[in-house]
Order: C-alpha cells, then sequence, then structure tokens
C-alpha cells in the first residue's frame, strides 16, 4: 500500500503507525512489510521505535522493515534499532520478500509435522 500522500497529510509517525496498525489487526492480513527510505523521518527520535508496539501486540504476524539506502549511517542506526526489537530490516525490498517467504516454508514445514 503507497502511504506518501498520507504522509504528506499526516506526518510520517501517524501514517506509518495508523497503517501498520490497521493492517496486523485485520484477520485477513498474515504479515506486514514495512518500506521507508533511510532518512531522518523523526529529527531526534527514533523511527524503530514506532514499532516495537506492535510485535508484541501481534506476535504471530510479521513485520519486517525495508529501508532503501539512503544516508548509510541512518540506515546502520535504523537496522540496529530494529534489530533491537526483534524486527529483521533489509535494505532491498526483494531481500525481504524472500526472507519473508522462508519464514512462510519453515511455519508450513512445522505446522506439518515434517
Amino acid at each position: 500500500m503507497d502511504v506518501w500522500t498520507a504522509i504528506e497529510a499526516s506526518g510520517f509517525e501517524k501514517t506509518y503507525t495508523t497503517v501498520t496498525g490497521a493492517l496486523l489487526d485485520d484477520e485477513g492480513v498474515d504479515a506486514v512489510l514495512v518500506i521507508m527510505g533511510a532518512n531522518h523521518w523523526l529529527p531526534g527520535r527514533e523511527v524503530p521505535g514506532l514499532f516495537a508496539g506492535f510485535r508484541k501486540d501481534h506476535p504471530r504476524k510479521p513485520v519486517i522493515a525495508v529501508a532503501p539506502l539512503g544516508d548509510r549511517e541512518i540506515y546502520l542506526k535504523m537496522l540496529r534499532g530494529f534489530q533491537a526489537i526483534g524486527i529483521p530490516c533489509y535494505s532491498a525490498d526483494e531481500d525481504a520478500v524472500f526472507a519473508l517467504a522462508a519464514l512462510w516454508r519453515y511455519r508450513q514445514r512445522a505446522s506439518s509435522g515434517a
């Protein structure tokens, strides 16, 4: 879901927390890929902190972050922040999709008893 117009209208924090929460609350959604650039979205605050509560509220639904490289230092800070709260973070959306597919295959195997 493209949220750029909402970011321009309501800001980064409100848009990402509202949309991520709504998607995770939806019974038809199994996981969320959150894609954002490695930029100063929230000057003086940490972006990963916005997502910590979602992991606690929805422990069975994977949340994966993607922060395409912009500023390398910002990316590394975001990467460490997401990893610290148990959310994988990738610099390429393809890598995040492959990780999500691997997780799905693992869960399929685990639930089948194979």
